[in-house]
């Protein structure tokens, strides 16, 4: 990698990015201020993805699931409990370590196509059991009346004031992303995703090692779903976490880039506005939506962000070829 794409990797990439959705609210117009807010939730939930399948090179396709656990566990203690914000915020991360280990261990024993058709599994469960079981979850009707965040006896009830409280836990995400990706555990990662075999010889445990990256998936998954909670609606019901949510924060991922933090953060905002973007096409904005996707899938197969570090790579042997 030439010394210009390593200045993609620096952290002065990172926050510069940051700033930039920070001043998104006065960027975009208050019509759409609610499809930022929910591109800033489900960056955060593709972050999870990020260390799962960018780092380690584990394919799941429960992400949409876990977002469900950590939504339903807010809500849950929300309104029948009358839990603060903090406290249910808390308590989606104890969901999603719970999930992941229990899940982790009882498949990652697998590999490839095993390991995504059983995660494939637990998200058609998940929905299962959100639809079905009206004691706890309420079924079909869902749950209304999560409450906000509230701050000095201020509600944070509005789309522009919960933005910055969930691009404050995808900030904090991104740079425990950024750093772990550097550390001793993201060598770990990076090592199983290229040969697990040779990961093992050299004393790695490959089994807890990939809990550890599947449980981080878990964790920003549920975090995000309780974000998703608390805000925009503060209502949920089983459609919103159907299997296609997984599959969508995959793409959101391949889009942007699945070995990168402002990969993740740039690929999930970006498909999560996109369909406001064509929807002028009226009936025929989700044809054309598909098919941007699959060419930006199929011609760009490092992401956009990928692309970029090339772009940026390939510049100074052009500039010397003058």
């Amino acid at each position: 990698m030439s010394v210009s794409s390593r200045l993609l990797e620096r952290p002065h990439t990172l926050a510069a990015l940051l700033v930039l959705l920070a001043s998104l609210p006065f960027l975009v117009n208050p019509f759409y201020l609610g499809v930022v807010v929910l591109g800033v939730i489900y960056a955060l939930a593709v972050l999870g993805l990020y260390f799962v399948m960018g780092l380690a090179g584990q394919l799941s396709l429960a992400q949409g699931a876990f977002f469900g656990v950590g939504a339903y566990t807010a809500a849950i203690l929300s309104t029948r409990f009358d839990w603060p914000f903090p406290a249910t915020m808390g308590a989606t991360v104890a969901a999603g370590v719970l999930v992941g280990v229990a899940l982790g261990y009882t498949t990652l024993r697998l590999t490839g196509h095993y390991l995504a058709l059983a995660t494939i599994g637990f998200a058609v469960i998940a929905n299962i059991v959100f639809l079905h079981w009206k004691p706890v979850t309420n079924g079909a009707d869902g749950i209304a009346g999560v409450k906000p965040p509230v701050v000095g006896g201020f509600i944070l009830d509005q789309n522009f004031f919960y933005y910055y409280v969930a691009l404050a836990f995808l900030a904090v995400g991104a740079l425990v992303g950024w750093r772990l990706k550097r550390s001793r555990i993201g060598l770990a990662f990076l090592a199983i995703r290229e040969d697990q075999l040779a990961a093992s010889t050299t004393g790695i445990n490959v089994l807890n090692v990939k809990v550890l990256a599947f449980t981080l998936s878990t964790v920003y998954g549920a975090v995000a779903g309780g974000l998703y909670a608390h805000g925009l609606t503060h209502y949920i019901s089983p459609d919103n976490f159907a299997f296609e949510l997984s599959v969508t924060m995959l793409v959101m991922l391949l889009l942007g880039g699945q070995a990168t933090v402002p990969g993740a953060i740039v690929g999930a905002m970006l498909v999560t506005a996109l369909p406001e973007v064509l929807r002028f096409l009226d009936r025929y904005y989700l044809a054309v939506y598909g098919v941007a996707v699959v060419l930006l899938v199929v011609f760009l197969p490092q992401g956009l962000w990928g692309w970029l570090e090339s772009a940026v790579a390939r510049r100074p042997r052009r500039l010397e070829g003058r």
